[in-house]
């Protein structure tokens, strides 16, 4: 199991308790605490539930996960962990993907190329996007996109956390 460990040299669990007050709630929840001293250390380790979906890679070429196709595009994920999914998409000129929201997290769009209109509302409501935009779509916003121009809308999609839920409308 993987670890990262913090020595505390002080002894007392004042000492302990002040820097387990330092992490993040978001990392209590994740991580199991261990202790043993003096001198204290204080062990971070991945629980077991995560090791399998967690890819060591940091370095992902986008142009490896595109998938064409007729019809609807293709969710192509690049990465997940229990943190972020991280996807590829690929949508033809008159492709969309369909309004929805994601009721548990956030959606983050990079475009990489071509452009479109970007559902912001059930009702219709949609924007203008182009190559260079990045979008942001919080707990429950409204997003989907039709691809509008002549060449394809390419664009990397991530999901915070991974488990965000889908609903489409």
């Amino acid at each position: 199991m993987p670890l990262s460990n913090i020595k505390i040299h002080r002894s007392g669990p004042e000492m302990l308790n002040e820097l387990i007050g330092r992490l993040p709630t978001s990392d209590l929840e994740r991580w199991a605490l261990k202790t043993a001293g003096p001198p204290f250390l204080l062990q971070l380790a991945t629980p077991r539930s995560m090791e399998s979906t967690m890819n060591p890679e940091r370095l992902f070429k986008v142009t490896e996960f595109l998938q064409p196709a007729d019809g609807e595009p293709i969710r192509s994920v690049i990465t997940e962990s229990a943190d972020a999914a991280v996807v590829a998409w690929y949508v033809k000129p008159g492709q969309s993907i369909s309004a929805h929201m994601h009721p548990d997290g956030q959606d983050t769009w990079t475009i990489l190329s071509g452009c479109g209109e970007y559902s912001v509302s059930s009702n219709g409501e949609s924007i203008a996007i182009a190559k260079g935009d990045v979008l942001v779509a919080h707990r429950r916003e409204v997003h989907g996109v039709l691809n509008t121009g002549q060449e394809p809308l390419v664009f990397v999609s991530v999901v915070s956390p991974a488990a965000s839920g889908f609903e489409p409308l």
